[in-house]
């Protein structure tokens, strides 16, 4: 992986070929966490967990964000459930996540309960969390120190782009 900052600054409209891309990048969990409802996995319907990480590292000493209003926000896909009672929340504290970019979606409904979205958009959840935020999101397949939702959360499969050779890193 390559830290997010060498590829994605926040607040910058995400290009389509970094989507799949591995980057690491470290923060602190913040309260916040959402299920986004509706989505397949393994042949089965349920909910991704979308969780804020507020950056204190991205490879580029804070570069990427001197100019906006402090740390930014990166949505982070931190795995998929069946139910809700399966999501369990991040461990506090520092957490060097890895994962594979993925661009935001457009707007659904938004909240469609409490604690319940229907699309994982950067402009709907700068205004639930606050900003600034990434323009994507990254789909964890890794943290250090291991999520404790490691046990309930099934990891999402790397994207892929129609027509790639599935070579990106």
């Amino acid at each position: 992986p390559v830290p997010i900052g060498d590829v994605l600054a926040p607040q910058v409209g995400m290009r389509g070929a970094l989507v799949g891309k591995t980057v690491s990048v470290t923060g602190t969990f913040e309260d916040g966490q959402l299920l986004v409802e509706g989505r397949a996995h393994a042949g089965r319907t349920g909910y991704l967990v979308l969780a804020p990480l507020r950056v204190s590292d991205d490879g580029a000493g804070g570069a990427t964000w001197a100019d906006l209003s402090g740390p930014p926000v990166l949505p982070v896909v931190r795995g998929w459930v069946a139910s809700p009672g399966d999501a369990v929340a991040p461990a506090p504290g520092t957490v060097t996540v890895t994962g594979y970019l993925q661009t935001s979606e457009s707007v659904g409904t938004g909240m469609v309960g409490e604690g319940v979205t229907d699309s994982i958009s950067s402009g709907h959840l700068a205004n639930v969390w606050g900003g600034p935020v990434y323009s994507g999101y990254l789909v964890q397949s890794a943290s250090d120190p291991v999520d404790p939702g490691a046990e309930s959360l099934a990891l999402l499969d790397r994207p892929r782009l129609e027509g790639s050779d599935g070579g990106l890193n």
